[in-house]
């Protein structure tokens, strides 16, 4: 099991975002044991970034079904959620 910032990091150094593009890793609940217990999300971005994040996302699906995550936890959906902002692109 991979920790969240982990696969964040990785997310970001492969796709390159460019500056102020966030990319959102939430952990979630899930019902069958292959489902994967997070999900990414990502600000809109031109086809570029978006093609290489749609490819990163579907290659760490594969390789990591389940995060630890060791962030955020809000108290309410009962999810935890981690953010990256580019600084620079």
């Amino acid at each position: 099991m991979s920790h969240a910032r982990a696969i964040l990091e990785d997310l970001v150094l492969h796709v390159q975002p460019p500056k102020g593009s966030a990319i959102v890793l939430t952990e979630r609940p899930f019902s069958n044991p292959s489902d994967p217990n997070w999900i990414a999300t990502v600000a809109p971005m031109v086809s570029e970034y978006a093609r290489r994040y749609t490819a990163k996302v579907a290659d760490l699906r594969k390789t990591d079904l389940r995060i630890l995550q060791v962030s955020i936890y809000d108290g309410v959906t009962k999810s935890r959620t981690m953010v990256d902002v580019p600084k620079s692109s």
